[in-house]
């Protein structure tokens, strides 16, 4: 049976390391792989390249060019060239675990799921910040509400195309640029039925480059997933009363975060955890009032 690894990548040699690491699998031998590559650059000048890290690991690789800087066009390749039940995503700049796969297909066997979500670790040099190691801002774990996970992203994940709730479903193209595409299309797959699980083995980790280590770039992705928050809130049919609900509730959280914020104004790393989740609620705010998602891609 085969799986196919996903991975978009644009201008980053680290995808060779997520390339071995993805060759180094350890997997239960009914399991072969292949890896589709969507290229979103401009041109495929990387082809030859990409396709020799590919044959020096013994990979069988699928190489797509899929233009130019819109994250969700090359994302939407990864599925229209997909040929097995199973598509796994992962990041250009992860490197996986030996059983990350493996532990994946487990747990989507024993769960019977949409989707099977895993951890990103992220590893910081010694350069950044002793308050964002503490507070690992960069890693990912699944949100739980009430007990249930609703999104996830292609960062580590696990899709069955062949279950009901992900035939047909595309990434949204208006969200290629400025990023919440991999969010908005897992909502859709729990809108239509799917359930999500969660793998805490299948392990990724993903180094955090010095210009991804300062408190600006962490502003500006948590003012972007509240703006895919509030746009998830919007609908063509959403009544006055409504914005005005979900406005007057996104101010209230604000101002929480900004009093916990404040009050933790003397701490070393709490009041950085309440700057951020107040930002997120900025973000929804300005979706709410028609801002457009910032240009990231």
């Amino acid at each position: 049976m085969d799986i196919c690894v996903a991975i978009c990548t644009y201008k980053r040699d680290s995808l060779k390391e997520t390339l071995y690491s993805i060759s180094k699998q350890c997997l239960p031998r009914e399991i072969t792989l292949k890896v589709l590559i969507a290229d979103n650059d401009k041109t495929d000048k990387a082809r030859a390249k990409i396709e020799g890290w590919a044959e020096e690991f013994g990979l069988r690789l699928i190489y797509i060019h899929a233009p130019s800087q819109n994250i969700s066009i090359a994302r939407n390749a990864c599925l229209d060239n997909a040929d097995s039940n199973w598509l796994a995503c992962i990041d250009d700049d992860e490197v996986a675990s030996i059983n990350w796969l493996s532990n994946l297909y487990k747990k989507a066997q024993q769960e019977k799921v949409a989707v099977v979500c895993g951890p990103v670790k992220a590893i910081y040099d010694d350069s950044a910040p002793s308050w964002m190691k503490i507070c690992d801002f960069h890693s990912q774990q699944p949100v739980f509400v009430k007990g249930v996970i609703k999104t996830t992203s292609t960062a580590n994940a696990l899709i069955n195309l062949k279950h009901q709730a992900c035939k047909g479903l595309r990434f949204d193209l208006a969200l290629g640029k400025s990023g919440g595409e991999d969010s908005s299309f897992f909502s859709y797959v729990y809108s239509n039925g799917g359930c999500f699980a969660f793998a805490k083995d299948a392990l990724v980790t993903e180094d955090v480059p010095p210009e991804r280590a300062n408190l600006m770039w962490l502003l500006k992705r948590k003012f972007r997933f509240g703006q895919t928050c509030g746009a998830r809130l919007i609908t063509k049919n959403i009544s006055v009363l409504d914005k005005i609900k979900y406005s007057t509730l996104a101010s209230c959280k604000f101002s929480f975060c900004i009093l916990m914020c404040l009050l933790s104004i003397l701490g070393k790393s709490k009041k950085y955890h309440w700057l951020l989740r107040g930002t997120l609620h900025v973000g929804v705010l300005a979706k709410l009032f028609g801002k457009k998602e910032i240009i990231q891609y």
